[in-house]
């Protein structure tokens, strides 16, 4: 009888576990939906003042964080954050060709490894669409 070194039967099988080829990783299109918040000063201007306190019942809130320079939204975050993204490219990129590959071979390597991140972040950045838009006073 054969011992085959006292693995379990049908350890020698094809079909064990440890006999099979993990697939070859593939690129789909996925939707990543995030629900953030963020409580923060709006400065409003369409409200009504009875005895003291504030009713904002008809004030349109969205439209008064529009208007206020000062309220920094995920959009104009993320527009700047393309433009930050794009002036870090271009000055590692002008860095690069101050270099003297022949001498700083390693110095290369590392700027253009942050030339690789800066653009995924880039295009991270992109394309992103505003699915709901709502303020609620605190």
């Amino acid at each position: 009888m054969y011992d085959n070194y006292n693995y379990p039967p049908g350890a020698d099988n094809k079909d064990a576990p440890w006999n099979q080829v993990d697939p070859k990783p593939i690129r789909i299109d996925c939707t990543a939906c995030y629900c953030i918040s963020k409580t923060m000063p709006v400065v409003v201007t369409d409200y009504k003042e009875t005895d003291g306190s504030y009713s904002l019942e008809d004030t349109n809130l969205e439209e008064e964080f529009q208007n206020d320079v000062e309220a920094i939204g995920i959009p104009e975050l993320l527009d700047k954050l393309q433009t930050l993204a794009e002036d870090k490219i271009q000055t590692l990129k002008e860095e690069l060709s101050l270099l003297n590959p022949s001498y700083n071979t390693l110095g290369e390597t590392k700027i253009k490894k942050e030339i690789a991140h800066w653009e995924k972040i880039l295009q991270a950045s992109k394309q992103w669409i505003v699915d709901e838009f709502v303020i609620t006073p605190e």
